[in-house]
């Protein structure tokens, strides 16, 4: 059945209100970073393409998130951690039984990570950088002192290395000392700070290059 003409010209008038000879698409043309959407598949709801509507969720979701509060997060989780498995006997996921042995070390370590914490909650953005830098080098030692010598070798242990009785997982290389999985939850939340710790500096610049205030919820 045709259209009554009287909706053929309520369609035209609309369009010509807007300026153009047909109505204005508010499909996204361009996600956040300058790519064009393309071509394919339309939103059953919008008609837009559907892989452009989902670019621009995408990444809307990732400039409206607050890194700030999940680094930190991330961080306090962390010091946490190491606190109880350092300070706590769960054999055998720790072995205390030889005591602490880095009494001082672990409390240096749990001011340091306070104090970069507080430099994410309150945004100083170079003693930020400086904090993530300071979770590199960690996660880098820890990679050195475990995974290098198990998996190259160059680094031998015995029946009495401190970490002999823990909870490993991993299958053991002859005398080469095993990540036990212990040392292997601490270094994924080491990656996890680092992952937030970066997207929080990221938005920070962000912000500061658009002369914006950081995320609702937030102080400098």
């Amino acid at each position: 059945m045709s259209r009554p003409p009287i909706a053929f010209i309520a369609e035209r008038m609309v369009a010509h209100s807007h300026g153009s000879g047909r109505p204005r698409s508010t499909c996204p043309k361009r996600n956040a970073m300058g790519v064009s959407g393309g071509r394919g598949l339309l939103d059953t709801v919008t008609g837009c393409p559907a892989a452009a509507l989902r670019r621009s969720t995408r990444m809307t979701t990732l400039h409206d998130r607050n890194w700030t509060r999940l680094a930190v997060a991330s961080q306090l989780i962390a010091a946490a951690y190491l606190q109880a498995v350092e300070w706590i006997d769960l054999f055998p996921w720790n072995d205390l039984s030889k005591g602490n042995m880095q009494e001082q070390l672990d409390v240096v370590l749990l001011l340091s990570q306070l104090f970069i914490a507080l430099t994410y909650a309150r945004h100083w953005l170079w003693w930020m950088i400086a904090g993530w830098m300071a979770y590199a080098v960690w996660l880098y030692l820890q990679i050195e002192s475990w995974w290098f010598p198990y998996l190259w070798g160059g680094r031998s242990v015995g029946p009495n290395w401190y970490f002999a009785r823990t909870y490993k997982f991993l299958p053991s290389i002859g005398d080469r000392p095993t990540p036990d999985a212990n040392h292997i939850v601490l270094q994924l939340l080491i990656i996890a700070v680092l992952a937030t710790s970066a997207l929080a500096i990221w938005q920070q610049v962000r912000a500061l290059r658009s002369g914006q205030s950081p995320p609702a919820g937030s102080n400098r």
